[in-house]
């Protein structure tokens, strides 16, 4: 797995440009969340989607893997990884 810096966007989680994810969980949240009934202004709004994804989604199959992903990011965003840490996380679980 490895770690890549947010593109500078407009959205919510693209903020914060010392905030480093995996492209793979992001790859998997946009695409669970374009099977749900979100608006499109709202996908990328954690806030938003931690709130209310659950009201018209909550029997989705995927929505607690998407609840869990949101999780992980917003923490992620909370506390963001410097490039120095970044770099020792790659390294470290490249040699597994």
């Amino acid at each position: 797995m490895r770690i890549y810096r947010i593109a500078s966007t407009q959205s919510e989680f693209c903020k914060l440009s010392q905030t480093f994810v995996d492209q793979q969980k992001l790859e998997r949240l946009n695409e669970i969340l374009s099977n749900m009934k979100v608006p499109f202004a709202r996908k990328n709004d954690p806030r938003w989607l931690m709130r209310n994804l659950g009201i018209y989604n909550g029997d989705h199959p995927d929505f607690q893997e998407a609840i869990s992903i949101l999780k992980e990011l917003s923490s992620l965003l909370a506390n963001p990884m410097s490039q120095e840490n970044a770099d020792n996380w790659n390294k470290k679980w490249s040699q597994k």
